[in-house]
């Protein structure tokens, strides 16, 4: 078995391992909680594939899970552009909090 191996196994080398797990969850926690909340602005669109999504000004999809106490006041919105509020729930999901339509011209 070589050194590598044995401190591996190693008390001392778990230990070690043990702490730089527990500091990589702690920043990753962190991170999540910085980025949770998001503000989106672009065209809201549906389909049968991905359900309610906004096509972001800046590229990019956002599906978006809508609470169905919301479902008619996004249903009058679809196909206009909007700026939805909510909480990231994914790499590209948001769980929305609030949707208006956006009244500023075309980018």
């Amino acid at each position: 078995m070589s050194r590598a191996g044995a401190d591996r196994h190693s008390a001392t080398g778990r230990s070690r391992l043990k702490g730089s797990i527990s500091l990589l969850m702690e920043c990753r926690r962190r991170e999540r909680n910085i980025s949770r909340h998001g503000t989106v602005t672009g065209k809201l669109r549906w389909s049968p594939r991905f359900d309610f999504h906004v096509e972001a000004d800046g590229g990019g999809y956002w599906m978006l899970d809508v609470p169905s106490r919301m479902t008619a006041e996004v249903d009058a919105l679809i196909y206009t552009r909007v700026i939805v509020r909510g909480i990231r729930i994914g790499f590209a999901d948001l769980y929305l909090l609030r949707i208006e339509e956006d009244f500023r011209p075309d980018r």
